[in-house]
């Protein structure tokens, strides 16, 4: 995956990894947890500018950092279209119920579903939508790279027990990862990054 770089950051209370993925000159960032000063020293220290806000789902520890990032750029924020809900709806988002935090309404630039195509500056994306852990739930996957969020963990997967999991709907989003080409390095919502042979 050349010209393509990836940068881990872990946020917020329940550990969530956001990324920061850029070309050298324009970036995204992936599921932003929390507010994240090493992640906004990263932009600054890199010159790079960020074009975009990517969601795997609505939860709320997947977007309290989204605020704060958008007063600092001029990024679209981009969400599944099957949990746009949750940027509105705190009981789809759970901000409140399992967190102290609040979240003010957001609104979506774009929404995506299975296949939508991402493009910033060198970087293009694939949206499968992989739903089960949310309704909308999805991964994003650039070349031998593939952000799961919380449909795939380390040797796991996400929970199937809050508003809008389903277990049938993830072991199909499972069994349909379990058909990419491998191998992949695997960026998970929460955990380190692994390489799944």
């Amino acid at each position: 995956m050349t010209g393509v770089q990836v940068l881990s950051f872990v946020t917020g209370a329940l550990g969530t990894g956001t990324y920061l993925v850029h070309d050298g000159t324009d970036a995204l960032i992936i599921d932003p947890g929390a507010e994240c000063p090493a992640l906004q020293a990263a932009v600054k220290e890199n010159e790079l500018a960020v074009r975009a806000i990517l969601l795997t789902h609505t939860h709320f520890d997947h977007m309290l950092g989204v605020p704060s990032l958008q007063r600092a750029y001029p990024a679209a924020l981009i969400v599944p279209a099957e949990d746009e809900r949750g940027l509105t709806d705190p009981r789809y988002s759970l901000v409140g119920w399992m967190s102290d935090d609040s979240l003010p309404p957001l609104t979506a630039d774009r929404t995506v579903t299975e296949g939508s195509r991402i493009e910033i500056g060198g970087l293009t994306l694939s949206t499968l939508h992989t739903p089960g852990h949310t309704r909308g739930s999805s991964c994003y996957q650039i070349g031998d790279v593939l952000f799961s969020g919380d449909t795939l963990f380390d040797g796991g997967y996400g929970r199937t027990d809050l508003p809008g999991g389903s277990m049938s709907d993830l072991t199909r989003s499972l069994a349909r990862l379990e058909t990419l080409p491998r191998p992949l390095t695997v960026y998970p919502g929460h955990g380190g990054a692994f390489l799944w042979r």
